[in-house]
């Protein structure tokens, strides 16, 4: 591919990040394929567009965004919207051009995380926050999943989310399994919960 085609990679974090050509970009990439065909893409409700524009200003304004983009001869054919908090980089929302999915974009910018992530010493997880058949290509280990409840306490606690989660240990420069802290937890391990920030 690389001797037909000029491959780029580029992952934007700080106030750059709070472009909203980023997201822009993003929708277009996530609708491009069987999403946009099913009416599942972002960009196919108005109320998750504001949802997503929402968000990502929040993210962006905190230092957690980061947009994380392949591109083939310019053109983005793969991003990922990902959130760095601690040592944790998570990814909320995934998508590629189906138009080359010849070429594995998706896999191939995954892959540029990882080769990031493992010589990052501030890395110490890629979460997934799903658990996808695709998963099981990069050798990632299913972790349990605990219930989070959101909400003030005079109205009484609701069920926000209940999701497997699938992560990636980073090694450290010794070859050595880094330590995987996670956001979800198995039952019973509550006191082991890390605290969520509210946006």
């Amino acid at each position: 591919m690389a001797r037909e085609h000029a491959v780029a990679f580029e992952f934007v974090g700080g106030e750059e990040a709070q472009n909203p050509a980023y997201l822009t970009r993003f929708l277009r990439v996530e609708s491009s394929g069987w999403k946009g065909e099913m009416g599942t893409a972002i960009a196919r409700s108005p109320e998750l567009v504001a949802f997503y524009e929402t968000l990502t200003r929040r993210l962006a304004q905190r230092g957690w965004l980061e947009w994380q983009t392949m591109t083939l001869d310019g053109e983005a054919v793969a991003c990922h919207l990902a959130v760095r908090l601690g040592g944790a980089v998570s990814l909320p929302k995934i998508g590629y051009d189906e138009r080359f999915a010849r070429f594995g974009p998706g896999n191939l910018l995954f892959k540029e995380l990882l080769d990031r992530s493992f010589t990052d010493p501030a890395t110490d997880e890629v979460n997934c926050l799903t658990d996808q058949p695709w998963h099981a290509n990069w050798g990632m280990p299913q972790i349990g999943y605990g219930e989070v409840l959101v909400g003030p306490s005079r109205c009484g606690s609701r069920r926000l989310a209940r999701t497997p989660a699938a992560t990636l240990a980073c090694s450290n420069s010794s070859g050595e399994p880094r330590s995987v802290s996670t956001a979800s937890v198995a039952p019973g391990e509550r006191d082991a919960c890390r605290s969520v920030p509210v946006l």
